[in-house]
């Protein structure tokens, strides 16, 4: 049940914004095995003034920040960065220069759902990949 924030300069079109949040889902779903219906992305747009960046990126920037459940390794989050990348270039002409990925990982007792922490609830998905 990883969260994910992406941020990108303002004024893509609606079909940009989507496309970017389902190929950044269908990532997950192959590299962290998550199950499809497990979406929780959002996407935050940042007005061209509000946003410095190096000259070396182009207005394609795009900076994702995933916040997931601590447990999987190190290949398994390469996976899921190269994945992200190839998608992302394939259909959206956005160059891996371009990408910033944060992958945060978060011990489950300081996950609430459902009121409680998720060490306590049965996830339903692997964890440790």
């Amino acid at each position: 049940m990883p969260l994910v924030k992406v941020e990108i300069i303002r004024g893509k079109a609606p079909e940009y914004k989507l496309s970017l949040l389902e190929l950044i889902h269908e990532s997950l779903v192959k590299a962290f095995r998550i199950p499809v219906e497990d979406k929780n992305l959002r996407l935050l747009e940042i007005d061209p003034e509000n946003f410095l960046y190096s000259h070396k990126r182009s207005n394609k920037i795009t900076i994702i920040d995933i916040y997931a459940f601590k447990g999987r390794t190190a290949e398994t989050k390469k996976k899921l960065i190269k994945e992200i990348c190839l998608r992302l270039e394939e259909k959206l002409q956005i160059k891996a220069e371009d990408i910033i990925i944060l992958i945060h990982d978060v011990p489950l007792e300081n996950w609430g759902l459902n009121g409680k922490p998720s060490n306590e609830i049965n996830m339903g998905f692997k964890i440790d990949l």
